[in-house]
């Protein structure tokens, strides 16, 4: 099945907007295809982005990431390049 690029493009530009982030930034993840062996799929994608996003915050927000579960606001999506490499591309 085929994604609908111009309404999920709607979607997000509709979620991106509802949310206010004050002093935003951007950054693209890209992944090696294959780590220790293993071939990186949205699984390993998923894995890899939830350690960065933890040593992030706890580099950002310090103790208050872990003592009060303080959280980044983040919106990030998962595309797969022409060479079949994973990238998050993330706000």
């Amino acid at each position: 099945m085929k994604a609908n690029i111009p309404a999920c493009r709607d979607v997000l530009e509709g979620l991106v907007n509802a949310l206010p982030f004050r002093n935003p930034v951007t950054v693209t993840l890209t992944m090696k295809k294959r780590a220790g062996g293993r071939v990186a799929d949205d699984i390993v994608g998923s894995a890899s982005l939830r350690l960065f996003r933890v040593r992030l915050e706890t580099r950002v927000l310090g103790r208050a990431a872990k003592v009060h579960g303080k959280r980044l606001r983040m919106i990030y999506v998962l595309e797969m390049s022409a060479d079949y490499r994973l990238h998050y591309h993330c706000i």
